[in-house]
């Protein structure tokens, strides 16, 4: 998905990236960023993917560095914390 495209699915679900950074602690133009692909974050790009009910893979298809998985992520369960902070604020999100 691209920025504008990231963009309006968050608005169809009722959310901005000012609420998910709210939400998340994050900077708003920080997921911005991450959104247009000038800035490499994947804390940011699995905050958008679980506001957009979505896997990361499938909202940044091409960002490589979001696709490769380390041990330590795999055990950890950063986009399970990520829903959780978005849950937290009340943004309710069904991650597949």
């Amino acid at each position: 998905m691209n920025h504008d495209e990231i963009k309006k699915a968050l608005h169809d679900k009722g959310l901005t990236f000012t609420a998910l950074a709210q939400a998340s602690g994050k900077k708003y133009q920080t997921l911005t960023a991450c959104s247009m692909r000038k800035a490499v974050s994947k804390p940011c790009a699995l905050i958008i993917a679980a506001g957009l009910g979505m896997g990361v893979d499938d909202v940044f298809p091409d960002v490589e560095q979001y696709r490769k998985r380390s041990r330590l992520e795999l055990t950890s369960g950063s986009l399970d914390k990520a829903k959780e902070a978005l849950e937290k604020a009340n943004i309710n999100v069904a991650v597949a």
